[in-house]
């Protein structure tokens, strides 16, 4: 039987300025125990797209963290949420930033 040499922990919540939280997954190395650079991926798409990479990297002793972007779920308040950073159309992201 081979070795284990990832740690993979799935459902990990970041929080962002909003109060809403971004899903992640963590590839970590096995034996990983100080601080170090980590390879961050931001996707729109589906987080187990990027499984191989994460293994990958991880076993090469970098942390991998893969993240959804917002408007994932099937919940999300689509009227603040789109392609410009959360403006309203019409509105610019800056302004959006502003609205209570």
């Amino acid at each position: 039987m081979a070795r284990q040499t990832v740690h993979m922990q799935w459902g990990i919540k970041i929080p962002i300025r909003d109060g809403k939280n971004l899903n992640a997954t963590l590839y970590m190395p096995i034996d990983h125990a100080t601080p170090s650079p980590a390879i961050f991926t931001l996707t729109p798409y589906v987080g187990q797209t990027y499984h191989d990479q994460g293994v990958y990297f991880a076993e090469n002793g970098y942390p991998y963290v893969t993240a959804d972007v917002r408007g994932r779920g099937i919940f999300c308040d689509r009227s603040r949420d789109n392609l410009h950073g959360g403006a309203r159309r019409g509105e610019s992201a800056s302004e959006a930033d502003h609205l209570s």
